[in-house]
Protein backbone atom coordinates (compact mmCIF):
# COMPACT_ATOMS: atom_id res chain seq x y z
CA UNK A 1 0.00 0.00 0.00
CA UNK A 2 1.22 3.52 -0.65
CA UNK A 3 2.06 5.77 1.89
CA UNK A 4 1.74 9.61 1.13
CA UNK A 5 4.22 10.30 4.28
CA UNK A 6 6.78 8.83 2.42
CA UNK A 7 6.64 10.12 -1.26
CA UNK A 8 10.09 11.78 -2.34
CA UNK A 9 10.64 15.17 -2.60
CA UNK A 10 11.68 14.96 -6.22
CA UNK A 11 7.71 14.21 -7.29
CA UNK A 12 5.82 17.10 -8.28
CA UNK A 13 4.16 19.89 -5.71
CA UNK A 14 0.90 18.96 -7.94
CA UNK A 15 -0.60 15.97 -10.43
CA UNK A 16 -1.28 18.54 -12.89
CA UNK A 17 2.42 19.49 -12.98
CA UNK A 18 3.17 14.98 -13.55
CA UNK A 19 1.11 15.28 -16.91
CA UNK A 20 2.47 18.00 -18.92
CA UNK A 21 2.65 15.42 -21.40
CA UNK A 22 -0.98 15.36 -22.16
CA UNK A 23 -0.91 11.70 -20.52
CA UNK A 24 -3.44 10.70 -17.66
CA UNK A 25 -0.73 11.03 -14.35
CA UNK A 26 -0.59 7.78 -12.78
CA UNK A 27 -2.36 6.70 -9.57
CA UNK A 28 1.03 7.58 -7.73
CA UNK A 29 1.63 10.93 -9.13
CA UNK A 30 -2.66 11.41 -8.01
CA UNK A 31 -1.66 10.80 -4.89
CA UNK A 32 -2.17 13.99 -2.45
CA UNK A 33 1.79 14.92 -1.61
CA UNK A 34 3.01 15.82 1.95
CA UNK A 35 6.48 16.90 2.50
CA UNK A 36 8.87 15.03 5.04
CA UNK A 37 9.46 16.76 8.25
CA UNK A 38 11.43 15.61 11.13
CA UNK A 39 8.21 13.21 12.65
CA UNK A 40 7.92 11.77 8.29
CA UNK A 41 11.61 10.62 8.53
CA UNK A 42 10.56 9.05 12.50
CA UNK A 43 7.64 7.63 10.92
CA UNK A 44 9.65 6.32 8.01
CA UNK A 45 12.57 4.72 9.86
CA UNK A 46 10.40 3.48 12.39
CA UNK A 47 8.70 1.43 9.33
CA UNK A 48 11.82 0.55 7.89
CA UNK A 49 12.91 -0.77 11.14
CA UNK A 50 9.57 -3.17 11.63
CA UNK A 51 10.53 -4.50 8.09
CA UNK A 52 13.85 -5.86 8.79
CA UNK A 53 15.22 -9.20 10.04
CA UNK A 54 18.35 -9.43 12.53
CA UNK A 55 19.77 -11.87 10.78
CA UNK A 56 23.22 -14.33 12.37
CA UNK A 57 23.82 -17.53 10.12
CA UNK A 58 27.19 -17.98 11.24
CA UNK A 59 28.99 -21.39 11.85
CA UNK A 60 29.99 -20.96 15.30
CA UNK A 61 26.36 -19.27 16.90
CA UNK A 62 25.59 -20.35 20.27
CA UNK A 63 22.92 -20.00 22.53
CA UNK A 64 24.19 -17.14 23.83
CA UNK A 65 25.05 -15.03 20.35
CA UNK A 66 21.42 -15.61 19.55
CA UNK A 67 19.77 -14.23 22.36
CA UNK A 68 22.81 -11.43 21.97
CA UNK A 69 20.84 -11.10 18.31
CA UNK A 70 17.29 -11.50 19.97
CA UNK A 71 18.07 -8.90 22.71
CA UNK A 72 19.37 -6.67 20.09
CA UNK A 73 16.16 -7.31 17.75
CA UNK A 74 13.99 -6.03 20.77
CA UNK A 75 16.36 -3.07 21.83
CA UNK A 76 14.55 -0.69 20.76
CA UNK A 77 10.60 -0.32 19.78
CA UNK A 78 9.44 -1.11 17.27
CA UNK A 79 11.45 -4.09 17.37
CA UNK A 80 12.57 -5.75 14.12
CA UNK A 81 10.36 -8.11 12.07
CA UNK A 82 12.40 -10.99 12.78
CA UNK A 83 15.41 -12.49 13.78
CA UNK A 84 16.62 -14.81 10.75
CA UNK A 85 18.79 -17.90 12.63
CA UNK A 86 19.71 -21.72 11.44
CA UNK A 87 16.79 -23.86 11.99
CA UNK A 88 18.52 -25.38 15.23
CA UNK A 89 18.12 -22.37 17.11
CA UNK A 90 14.38 -21.97 16.69
CA UNK A 91 13.51 -24.07 19.74
CA UNK A 92 15.64 -21.47 21.59
CA UNK A 93 14.09 -18.21 20.57
CA UNK A 94 10.67 -19.64 20.91
CA UNK A 95 11.89 -20.88 24.92
CA UNK A 96 12.64 -17.20 25.63
CA UNK A 97 9.24 -15.61 24.36
CA UNK A 98 7.36 -18.50 26.33
CA UNK A 99 10.00 -17.66 29.41
CA UNK A 100 9.66 -13.77 29.27
CA UNK A 101 6.76 -12.46 26.72
CA UNK A 102 7.68 -8.97 27.90
CA UNK A 103 11.38 -8.76 26.86
CA UNK A 104 10.72 -10.81 23.72
CA UNK A 105 7.23 -10.57 22.13
CA UNK A 106 6.01 -12.91 20.09
CA UNK A 107 5.32 -10.29 17.20
CA UNK A 108 8.81 -10.57 16.80
CA UNK A 109 8.76 -13.37 14.23
CA UNK A 110 11.52 -16.13 14.07
CA UNK A 111 12.90 -17.17 10.89
CA UNK A 112 15.11 -19.78 9.90
CA UNK A 113 16.81 -20.92 6.50
CA UNK A 114 17.18 -24.21 4.78
CA UNK A 115 19.76 -25.49 2.28
CA UNK A 116 22.66 -22.94 3.65
CA UNK A 117 24.82 -21.82 2.65
CA UNK A 118 25.02 -23.97 -0.62
CA UNK A 119 21.65 -25.08 -2.24
CA UNK A 120 23.18 -28.80 -2.28
CA UNK A 121 22.17 -30.50 0.68
CA UNK A 122 20.16 -33.62 0.14
CA UNK A 123 16.34 -32.94 -0.45
CA UNK A 124 15.60 -35.29 2.62
CA UNK A 125 18.12 -33.16 4.78
CA UNK A 126 16.38 -30.40 3.50
CA UNK A 127 12.51 -31.42 4.15
CA UNK A 128 13.49 -32.52 7.73
CA UNK A 129 15.28 -29.69 9.02
CA UNK A 130 11.88 -27.68 7.45
CA UNK A 131 9.10 -30.10 9.58
CA UNK A 132 11.78 -29.95 12.62
CA UNK A 133 11.72 -26.00 12.19
CA UNK A 134 8.06 -25.81 11.84
CA UNK A 135 7.44 -28.22 14.76
CA UNK A 136 9.37 -25.69 16.83
CA UNK A 137 7.93 -22.70 16.22
CA UNK A 138 8.95 -21.07 12.98
CA UNK A 139 7.34 -18.59 11.44
CA UNK A 140 9.13 -18.47 7.89
CA UNK A 141 11.39 -20.59 6.24
CA UNK A 142 14.14 -19.55 3.95
CA UNK A 143 15.30 -21.83 1.11
CA UNK A 144 18.03 -21.75 -0.58
CA UNK A 145 18.15 -22.86 -4.09
CA UNK A 146 20.88 -24.75 -6.28
CA UNK A 147 22.08 -21.84 -7.56
CA UNK A 148 25.64 -23.75 -9.19
CA UNK A 149 23.25 -26.18 -11.22
CA UNK A 150 21.22 -23.19 -12.20
CA UNK A 151 24.39 -21.38 -13.87
CA UNK A 152 25.40 -24.80 -15.25
CA UNK A 153 22.37 -25.83 -16.76
CA UNK A 154 19.41 -23.03 -16.33
CA UNK A 155 16.64 -25.11 -17.43
CA UNK A 156 17.26 -28.54 -15.65
CA UNK A 157 18.30 -26.14 -12.37
CA UNK A 158 15.02 -23.90 -12.87
CA UNK A 159 13.05 -27.51 -12.65
CA UNK A 160 14.68 -28.70 -9.80
CA UNK A 161 14.64 -25.31 -7.89
CA UNK A 162 10.81 -25.71 -8.45
CA UNK A 163 11.00 -29.35 -7.22
CA UNK A 164 12.50 -28.41 -3.98
CA UNK A 165 10.29 -25.31 -3.52
CA UNK A 166 7.45 -27.30 -3.53
CA UNK A 167 8.30 -29.75 -1.58
CA UNK A 168 9.28 -27.75 1.08
CA UNK A 169 6.31 -25.93 1.04
CA UNK A 170 4.32 -29.23 1.37
CA UNK A 171 6.25 -29.84 4.29
CA UNK A 172 5.47 -26.59 6.04
CA UNK A 173 1.70 -27.67 6.31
Amino acid sequence: MFDNKIVDKALPEKAEDAASDGQAPSPLKQAPLKRKTAGAKQDTLEQAIALIDHTSLGENDTDATIKALVDAAVAEQPHTAAVCIYPKFVKFVRSLQQRDPQRYPRTLKVATVVNFPSGREPLEKVLADTRQAVADGADEIDMVIDYQKMKEDAANGAANAELQVRQVRSACE
